[in-house]
C-alpha cells in the first residue's frame, strides 16, 4: 500500500478527528497507535499487535483489551502544560492542580499510570468506596484529595483520617439555594 491509501483511510474513517494524534492509518492500510506523539517513531500497527499476541498466546481469544498508559500520561502532561502556558500568558499567580475524579475509571492500572506520569496530580472521591481507593493511592501522588458528593459521618471520619495521615484533604460543601 502507499501513502495515498493511508490518506484516503484517514479521510474515510475520520481518524484525524477521533484519533487525537494517537491513532492513524498506516501505509499498509492498517490502524496504528502512537501512544506518545512526542515520539512518533514508536508507532505500533494494531493488526500486527493482534497477530503477535495470537501467535505467542494461542490460548487467548479475541476480543482483547490493549492498554496504552502512555496515552493517559501524555494527556496529563498536555493538560498541565496548557494550564502552565495560560497562567504565564495571563500573568495568573495562583496555583493550579489537576485533580482526577476516580469515578471516571477506578481501575488500579489507570490510576497508577496517571500517578506515574510524574506530574502533579490530586485525586477526587465522591463516595466512601472511592475515598478508600484514593487513600490507598494517596502516598504515591502529591497527596491532594478532594472529597465530593454525599458526606455522612463515616465519610467525613475517613476524610479526616486522610488529613491525619498527612494529606491535603478538601471537603466540598454544597448548599442548595
Amino acid at each position: 500500500m502507499n501513502d495515498n491509501i493511508a490518506r484516503k483511510m484517514q479521510q474515510t474513517y475520520n481518524i484525524t478527528y477521533w484519533g487525537g494524534g494517537y491513532y492513524c492509518a498506516n501505509n499498509r492500510g492498517n490502524i496504528s497507535v502512537c501512544p506518545n506523539p512526542d515520539v512518533p517513531e514508536a508507532t505500533l500497527d494494531l493488526t500486527e499487535l493482534v497477530k503477535q499476541v495470537q501467535e505467542e498466546h494461542s490460548h487467548l481469544r479475541l476480543p482483547a483489551l490493549f492498554c496504552f498508559p502512555q496515552i493517559l500520561q501524555h494527556r496529563l502532561r498536555s493538560i498541565n502544560a496548557a494550564f502552565h502556558r495560560a497562567r504565564e500568558s495571563y500573568g495568573y499567580k495562583g496555583d493550579y492542580f489537576l485533580v482526577y475524579p476516580i469515578k471516571v475509571n477506578q481501575q488500579r492500572r489507570v490510576i497508577e499510570s496517571l500517578i506515574n506520569a510524574g506530574e502533579p496530580l490530586g485525586l477526587e472521591a465522591g463516595s466512601k468506596a472511592e475515598l478508600m481507593a484514593v487513600l490507598a493511592h494517596a502516598n504515591m501522588t502529591s497527596s491532594v484529595i478532594v472529597c465530593n458528593g454525599y458526606k455522612d459521618r463515616e465519610y467525613i471520619r475517613l476524610a479526616l483520617t486522610g488529613e491525619k495521615l498527612g494529606h491535603k484533604v478538601f471537603l466540598v460543601i454544597e448548599k442548595n439555594v
